[in-house]
């Protein structure tokens, strides 16, 4: 009895979620830390803040931070999902099967693969108890070969269909269209995760799941359905790409996964469960894409990008995590 309470008490702390709540902690060292970057960026190359180039960092945010996202909620469940980079690959090369059907049936189809894609990692986590490292590492080997074989290893080229290209090219009122996704897809997360009862038990069922059982929450469904929006933002992403760059082939997810993921627990989002938010995720995304943006313009290499991101990766969470010790 005395567990229900607590659980109880917990749901109501988290319904009191405000701005200030939302921005203290990690999130308040996330963004000292955007902030810190862009400064010094602007010192360091006088390109950066040309509104070209920091439309292009947004353009390029919008994509991996789409799939940061749907990470962001199978990890506040107290799950993983390594499998979103097959998903997205997968997802729009099946939806590239259907371009001569009309934009409308591409959608469906590439959206219904990852809700499918997402589908069969919840239950292989949920009712065949396979742990979601293992589950989501098998199902990420095996999307990847499914999508080598339905498009026989090689690229589909959408010129047919401009409505598509229009999707990774395309603007509204001069904003590109990603963005607008990104920002749509931002506020949905944070509405759900911050003021419905829904984002309460995912929360709560990844800060304590027996104790969510015991409470009344229905934590299978609540993880089954952080592994349908991961599939579902993963699935998004596909046509993005595939618009912008005018080809749909079967690896352009490869290495999303741990982009996607880096960004999760860049922005505090912490692997056990039950901690972080969607505001982090966007935070951490920015800083990612700014990093790298800058990286690009000064001349860095591909190979020592990789080690400055590891690095980023490294000191933000470990900043983060003696913080959190400090105050304990």
């Amino acid at each position: 009895m005395e567990t229900v309470k607590k659980c109880i008490g917990v749901l109501m702390m988290n319904n009191d979620r405000t701005l200030t709540g939302i921005m203290s902690g990690s999130n308040s060292i996330l963004f000292a830390t955007l902030i810190g970057l862009f400064i010094f960026a602007s010192l360091v190359s006088d390109n950066f803040l040309n509104s070209d180039n920091l439309l292009n960092i947004f353009r390029i945010v919008s994509l991996t931070g789409l799939m940061a996202i749907g990470v962001t909620f199978v990890i506040l469940a107290g799950e993983i999902d390594l499998s979103v980079g097959s998903v997205l690959s997968l997802s729009a090369v099946i939806g590239g099967q259907f371009l001569d059907y009309g934009i409308g049936v591409v959608l469906i189809v590439t959206a219904c693969t990852g809700l499918f894609a997402g589908l069969i990692n919840g239950l292989g986590v949920i009712k065949g108890k396979v742990p979601s490292l293992i589950m989501t590492l098998g199902t990420m080997v095996a999307f990847a070969g499914l999508a080598n074989i339905i498009s026989n290893g090689k690229a589909v080229y959408p010129y047919r269909l401009p409505s598509y290209l229009w999707l990774g090219k395309g603007d509204i009122l001069g904003i590109p269209f990603p963005i607008i996704l990104f920002g749509a897809v931002i506020l949905i997360s944070c509405f759900i995760l911050n003021r419905t009862t829904l984002g309460r038990w995912i929360y709560f069922s990844g800060a304590n799941r027996t104790a969510s059982r015991f409470s009344g929450g229905k934590t299978d469904g609540i993880v089954m359905l952080t592994f349908l929006i991961s599939g579902l933002c993963a699935s998004m992403v596909g046509p993005l790409i595939s618009g912008q760059i005018n080809r749909i082939w079967p690896t352009q997810g490869a290495g999303y996964e741990m982009a996607a993921i880096s960004i999760a627990v860049l922005g505090g989002n912490r692997l056990t469960g039950g901690d972080g938010s969607v505001l982090g995720t966007v935070l951490a995304a920015l800083i990612f894409g700014g990093l790298m943006n800058l990286l690009n313009l000064t001349g860095v290499g591909t190979y020592l990008q990789d080690v400055v991101k590891g690095g980023l990766l490294i000191m933000v969470v470990g900043l983060m995590y003696w913080r959190q010790r400090s105050r304990s």
